[in-house]
């Protein structure tokens, strides 16, 4: 009760940010076909990713090559142009082959193998997350007031605008977290070699393991939550990387309070969603199945249709939410930086985040 009187005012400022973010989705509600044509567009790298792996387990060990090399007759004088115009230089070309051989590559290829589809994966996932920005930015900075109009074709024009001027930086962000995805992944593997050879079983080793993987996790979600805020700072005023990501870090450590409330309610508020639409799902599928008499069938087949729906249900919830949460990240580094530049900033009418300290920002540009 204390912490809930001492945050009463970052708690009315969160739930007003995610009622305005809860806006941007039904004004521009072409945003929710982004996430699955994106993961349409992951098919053909895992299929690629898989073909690549097949093909490299099914060779040898031992990778040889063999190299083509020119070797030129030292009796030609090449300075003496018409002798080589006339042929002379071409007859003294001849080819020597050498072999080359590389030992233990397939590792050193499933690893790379692997990071590229990490790498594909997080690109893909950044592009959709700078769109939703985007047809923030768009939303948001429209016009003042409770009335905002978006403009036409806000998806196509932020996927435009990400393909055009953010590829980069989003293959940056997206390839750092890759690596520590990759040595994630290579932890593992090495985990269980050792255990294998009876090194992991010591508690000393055990312990070691556990404090890596620890560190790799949060290493991971401190730089996915960096990138996030960075590709927002994008989004807002057309900056690079870096800069972006410690203008984030300022526009957030600025006002602790209100990004803490937010996300806590935030994740209370989707996850009470995700649960309803779960339920609902699942109780709707078990009516149908009582009334349609499939569960009198058997046990097994009216299980299996509640499971499957209830598994549906929760990713399309997932999806929805995704969306929302994107939004709501948005509109937060929104209402912070224009706190920074004003003494408070309008959310459906209502003047919140009151600062004393004003600090000029970056230009902002604005698609109409």
């Amino acid at each position: 009760l204390c912490v809930v009187i001492f945050l009463g005012k970052s708690i009315m400022i969160a739930c007003d940010i995610i009622e305005e973010a809860a806006k941007v989705p039904i004004a521009i509600p072409t945003m929710y076909l982004v996430p699955p044509v994106l993961f349409l567009c992951i098919l053909p790298f895992v299929v690629l990713f898989v073909a690549i792996a097949i093909y490299i387990q099914s060779t040898g060990n031992v990778l040889s090559i063999s190299v083509t090399i020119p070797t030129y007759n030292s009796s030609v004088d090449f300075s003496n142009v018409s002798s080589v115009i006339a042929g002379d230089g071409v007859s003294s070309v001849s080819t020597e082959t050498k072999d080359l051989q590389f030992e233990n590559w397939r590792v050193y290829a499933h690893i790379f193998n692997m990071l590229m589809l990490l790498w594909n994966f997080g690109l893909l996932n950044a592009i959709c997350y700078l769109i939703f920005a985007l047809c923030g930015v768009f939303w948001y900075w429209s016009r003042p007031g409770g009335k905002k109009t978006p403009p036409t074709g806000s998806v196509c024009i932020a996927l435009k605008k990400c393909l055009r001027y953010h590829l980069g930086t989003l293959a940056l962000g997206s390839f750092i977290v890759a690596v520590v995805q990759l040595m994630r992944i290579l932890l593992v593997f090495i985990e269980r070699k050792a255990k294998d050879t009876g090194i992991a079983n010591k508690r000393a080793f055990e312990f070691l393991f556990k404090c890596l993987h620890c560190f790799l996790a949060c290493l991971e979600r401190v730089i996915k939550f960096i990138n996030k805020s960075a590709y927002v700072v994008q989004a807002h005023n057309s900056k690079s990387f870096i800069p972006a990501a410690r203008e984030g870090l300022e526009l957030l450590g600025g006002n602790v309070l209100s990004v803490g409330a937010t996300h806590i309610i935030g994740e209370i508020f989707m996850t009470i969603g995700k649960v309803q639409i779960t339920v609902l799902s699942a109780a709707l599928a078990f009516l149908l199945t009582q009334a349609s008499g499939q569960a009198s069938e058997g046990i097994s087949k009216g299980v299996l249709i509640i499971v499957i729906t209830a598994v549906i249900a929760f990713l399309v919830a997932t999806l929805f939410m995704s969306v929302l949460s994107t939004c709501i990240d948005t509109c937060l580094l929104y209402t912070s930086d224009a706190a920074d530049e004003e003494d408070s900033v309008d959310l459906g009418g209502r003047r919140i985040i009151k600062k004393k300290n004003k600090k000029k920002v970056g230009r902002r540009y604005i698609d109409r």
